[in-house]
């Protein structure tokens, strides 16, 4: 982790303020005070030559000798030395100095591996994401609160445009999207949580439940872009995120370790999820139109939500009811690979 160190981190150690408990203002690595309200232990100063060398030294190191593909990297909005502390928007509008900084560490990794990853946990405004993913960088497309609106059955209105990296306006398919992460609860324990209650459509009921989430799924991953999936994510799991390994449900668990659920393939409902899950990988994996940039995707709003993908080999059409009560869809379909109406 590159935004942030421990106090028990040599790079604390060597430098460090015991009165204060807080790096020394010489340390060379770290700021005595973040810039930022989402740091957690002690902040790196970016701006220094002695973290940007700690950094390059790292990543070589890895690229080379282990021959990673590449690198996520967590938290990378923090990457600045603009105080920010107490107004988190003004954390997160473009900034000069950070987009250099990241152009200078991709430039660092591509110098090493000309196809390596650069991937950012980044959430700041969509202009500065604009221009790091058309620079060349990945940058994580969190759509949790959308997809997770859609599956609980309540409303047919959420949004879920934003899983394309064509709607955020960028030239370049560098949207890691996805719909669960380690950071938000798991859509199937609020499906079985909270879910709408219609008593032919129960979606707290776990064959509904797997149901909405395979629907989902084929509103996912048939975007194209690259997509991220949560560990076990294709099995429906549904522990919450705040589960402790004695069985009890407490904040203080959040990054405790979870049940590991190998036995949910012996259920056919979470079975069927994960066939439907590996299908539409396939899918992507063998077909190219899944990579096409002729599109068009109609996943804002309705009870019926589609999607269109056009290629000269070929075409295809995905319809989902996101409602609770069944409808009829009429869909003109053509021979060539001309945009549907």
């Amino acid at each position: 982790m590159f935004n942030q160190a421990t106090g028990a981190s040599p790079l604390a150690q060597l430098y460090w303020d015991a009165t204060n408990n807080r790096p020394a203002a010489d340390n060379p690595w770290l700021n005595q005070n973040a810039t930022h309200d989402f740091n957690v232990f002690n902040d790196f100063n970016h701006e220094s030559q002695a973290t940007k060398t700690y950094l390059k030294n790292c990543v070589a190191y890895w690229l080379s000798e282990f021959k990673l593909d590449g690198f996520r990297f967590d938290l990378s909005k923090g990457f600045t030395q603009k105080n920010t502390i107490g107004n988190v928007g003004a954390w997160g509008a473009y900034d000069t100095t950070r987009v250099a900084l990241w152009k200078d560490y991709a430039n660092f990794m591509w110098a090493i591996d000309p196809n390596s990853y650069v991937i950012l946990e980044h959430f700041a405004d969509n202009i500065e994401e604009k221009e790091l993913a058309e620079y060349g960088m990945m940058l994580w497309g969190n759509m949790f609160g959308a997809y997770k609106e859609t599956a609980l059955g309540y409303s047919t209105t959420s949004n879920l445009s934003g899983i394309s990296y064509k709607e955020r306006g960028w030239a370049v398919p560098h949207l890691i999207g996805y719909m669960e992460s380690h950071d938000e609860e798991r859509i199937a324990f609020e499906c079985k949580t909270y879910g709408n209650q219609v008593p032919s459509h129960n979606i707290r009921t776990l064959p509904v439940a797997m149901n909405r989430i395979g629907m989902l799924e084929n509103l996912l991953f048939t975007i194209p872009g690259p997509k991220m999936i949560w560990e076990f994510g294709e099995l429906g799991y549904d522990f919450p995120i705040n589960y402790c390994e004695n069985g009890n449900v407490d904040p203080s668990c959040r990054t405790a370790p979870k049940p590991i659920r190998w036995d949910f393939l012996g259920d056919p409902y979470r079975r069927k999820l994960h066939g439907i899950t590996s299908a539409l990988l396939n899918l992507r994996k063998n077909h190219d139109v899944f990579e096409t940039t002729d599109f068009q995707l109609n996943i804002a709003t309705g009870q019926i939500r589609s999607i269109f993908l056009n290629d000269a080999d070929l075409n295809v059409a995905v319809f989902a009811n996101v409602g609770v009560t069944p409808t009829t869809v009429t869909c003109l379909l053509y021979t060539s690979p001309s945009p549907r109406d």
